[in-house]
């Protein structure tokens, strides 16, 4: 009997980010920007800590200060 080269528990999958909605993508500004109030939410802190690429949230609404602005947050 073969034994698997590379045992299944060692992998963990991401979370599906393709084709989220906007609404998904707002929530999870808003959940990063929770964990640091009194901080605004900048492209580089999100980066570090959200679910998506800030370019991928910037280009979906025109840009990051768009993004930032329509998930109700204060902008730089």
């Amino acid at each position: 009997m073969h034994q698997p080269l590379i045992s299944p528990q060692l992998f963990t999958l991401s979370p599906n980010n393709r084709d989220q909605p906007d609404d998904v993508l707002l929530d999870d500004l808003r959940a990063v920007a929770g964990r640091f109030p009194g901080t605004v939410l900048t492209r580089d802190l999100y980066g570090e800590h959200g679910r998506f690429a800030p370019a991928t949230v910037a280009n979906r609404f025109g840009g990051w200060g768009r993004a930032v602005e329509r998930a109700g947050l204060e902008s730089a």
